[in-house]
């Protein structure tokens, strides 16, 4: 692990830098800069995949009766074991009831783990980059050193903001009879951006910065898909 981490290590600490070419030479800016194109180079991509999958919902429920009539005449809906045969035949006609209305559900798993390996890189490029003389000269406006703490806690104040809103209406996706389950997850949930916010007074700030794009990105992902 550590062999691998001594080949990443470079690369990755020079990314701040060569980011920085366009972005007039500051870091902060070069932080913005990834940490936004990270979020949004695969937006399209889902976006795509989430309209066409709210379109095939919309036909799913025009055959919804057609559906139902098939899952009764296999028993699908009742206690009874199923035949293997049944089941076989009852999987090729929904195929073929599914293909003729036109429905092809797309499963937003590879654009998702994309964005979240490069969104993982540019972290650690942030954390191998503290040290640097660049990362230390490299602030704007009231944070000028991004390897020390935000004394004014504005940026761990808007991370903990963002991550109340962010998980603010979340459905959490547990079953009715799991209450106790979804009392504790609600509990944590209201307490965390109070740890955030204690988390975040003690970072750098060129971490935080990051996280508080990467927040904000998040959020304007979540309105773009309820659209």
């Amino acid at each position: 692990m550590f062999k691998i981490e001594e080949k990443i290590k470079p690369p990755l600490k020079s990314l701040l830098p060569f980011s920085s070419k366009v972005t007039f030479g500051n870091t902060a800016l070069a932080i913005i800069f990834l940490t936004i194109l990270s979020r949004f180079v695969f937006l399209p991509w889902k976006l795509k995949i989430a309209r066409d999958n709210k379109r095939y919902l919309e036909k799913l429920s025009e055959i919804k009766q057609t559906l139902k009539e098939l899952q009764e005449k296999y028993g699908i809906t009742s206690q009874k074991t199923l035949v293997l045969k049944d089941l076989k035949q009852f999987q090729a006609e929904t195929k073929i009831l599914y293909d003729n209305a036109g429905v092809k559900f797309q499963f937003g798993l590879l654009p998702s783990l994309l964005e979240n390996s490069l969104a993982a890189f540019i972290r650690l490029a942030i954390a191998y980059s503290k040290s640097e003389q660049y990362f230390k000269s490299g602030g704007i406006l009231w944070f000028r050193d991004l390897s020390q703490p935000d004394r004014f806690l504005i940026l761990p104040i808007l991370s903990a903001g963002l991550t109340y809103l962010n998980q603010r209406n979340q459905p959490l996706p547990l079953k009715e009879s799991d209450n106790q389950i979804k009392q504790s997850l609600n509990f944590f949930l209201k307490f965390s951006p109070f740890l955030v916010f204690i988390g975040s007074s003690r970072r750098a700030s060129g971490e935080v910065l990051g996280e508080v794009i990467f927040q904000s990105c998040d959020l304007i992902q979540k309105n773009l898909f309820d659209l």
